[in-house]
């Protein structure tokens, strides 16, 4: 395998897109049954995606679901937000969620939950890798979309909200084709903990060892994210967000996250540092 067909490889094999066909691979038996009340096609991909997303979040309120869902809609907004809110209403008649009151607010709960294999499967996709060869172009459609990986042209080069507004897309494009390699000695002697591994005032045992658990497997993924780039360089791609600040999109291996990932992280092409300046 070259290193594209490896690039395509990694892409096709862990993303959101994978993760989210799990999720729904495992709830297809368990909602057949439901269907009959849901005879338009367009309405079951609605509630198959909202038992998929409590499926992940275990219980959320009303407004949050239905803004997540409207996100995700090929509808306007204000057409999805109704026709979720329908879906959902729907949903609760015919006992496909459970529900309760919180005040004046509705929470909506997932009648089923996923084995501790499950949710560690689906985790392992649902995260990006860094790229093994230079990304791909972004905004090559002048759309603001296609951050550098190449199966996936849709995607917004603008955090949290998308806009086809004139960027600055050369600062992204150095960013991206930046290569890096992991520092090996830092990553054999040195122990990746943070303030978050420390119990919490007012956390409970139980609420702390549950942290901890994920922590052990984003640790473990880490491990193998590590292993999967080995000695060769590698590319993290890179966004902006509302406020024009770019942030790398990294996750198990990033530039900006606590004072371990940083060590973990050099230049693959390393250069002495002189006294003078020369930008240009």
């Amino acid at each position: 395998m070259n290193p594209y067909e490896k690039q395509l490889f990694i892409e096709s094999t862990y993303n959101k897109t994978q993760a989210h066909q799990f999720l729904k691979e495992l709830l297809k038996d368990t909602l057949e049954p439901y269907w009959e009340h849901f005879p338009e096609p367009k309405d079951r991909k609605v509630a198959k995606s909202i038992c998929a997303a409590l499926l992940v979040h275990k219980k959320m309120y009303i407004h949050n679901l239905v803004e997540m869902m409207v996100k995700k809609s090929w509808l306007p907004s204000t057409t999805a937000a109704t026709k979720t809110a329908e879906v959902i209403i729907q949903m609760m008649e015919v006992d496909m969620v459970d529900y309760i009151y919180k005040g004046e607010f509705l929470e909506i709960h997932s009648k089923w939950s996923m084995t501790e294999d499950m949710v560690n499967e689906y985790k392992s996709k649902i995260y990006k890798l860094p790229m093994v060869i230079p990304p791909n172009k972004v905004n090559m459609n002048y759309d603001n979309k296609g951050s550098g990986y190449y199966l996936d042209e849709k995607d917004s080069l603008i955090l949290t909200h998308h806009h086809s507004k004139r960027i600055c897309t050369d600062i992204i494009e150095i960013l991206n084709n930046i290569p890096l390699t992991i520092n090996k000695k830092v990553v054999k002697k040195a122990v990746h903990t943070n303030s978050g591994c420390y119990q919490k005032e007012n956390e409970s045992k139980e609420e702390f060892q549950a942290r901890m658990e994920h922590w052990k497997i984003f640790l473990k993924q880490t491990e193998f994210v590590h292993g999967m780039i080995g000695d060769n360089p590698f590319f993290l791609t890179h966004k902006f967000d509302t406020r024009g600040r770019v942030y790398d999109m990294g996750y198990h291996v990033h530039t900006q996250g606590d004072s371990y990932s940083k060590a973990v992280i050099q230049l693959a092409n390393e250069e002495v540092v002189s006294d003078s300046v020369d930008f240009f």
